[in-house]
């Protein structure tokens, strides 16, 4: 679906604007670094006594050739707060599986106390 919105948008910026290829792609990549910084220096401890906080968590990484294999990358952990939609995000490098408890720690130290997770 996103694709589909994206190729859609590329298409008609080209045939009404006339726009070379290139430009409405380096304005969407544009937008989303905006975005993502947004995101990143608005980050603040969410939630409250009686309020849920979502979490979830996502590993980004390559993995080439070998399915089944351990995926090298980075583990990105949000959460995002229903009423209000405010949210955070952490990247967490997870070089040994032993730290696994330490960097969860990080993650709720990211909600507020009170709010059920």
């Amino acid at each position: 679906c996103n694709k589909l919105l994206y190729y859609t948008i590329l298409y008609y910026s080209l045939i009404f604007f006339f726009l070379a290829h290139g430009t409405p792609i380096d304005w969407y990549n544009f937008c989303r670094e905006v975005s993502e910084d947004v995101v990143i220096n608005n980050s603040e401890k969410i939630g409250g006594f009686g309020i849920t906080v979502e979490i979830d968590e996502s590993k980004f990484g390559k993995r080439k050739y070998y399915p089944g294999k351990r995926v090298e990358g980075v583990w990105v952990f949000g959460g995002v707060k229903r009423i209000s939609g405010k949210c955070f995000f952490l990247w967490i490098q997870l070089e040994v599986l032993i730290f696994w408890p330490l960097k969860i720690f990080e993650v709720f130290e990211s909600v507020a106390d009170g709010s059920s997770r």
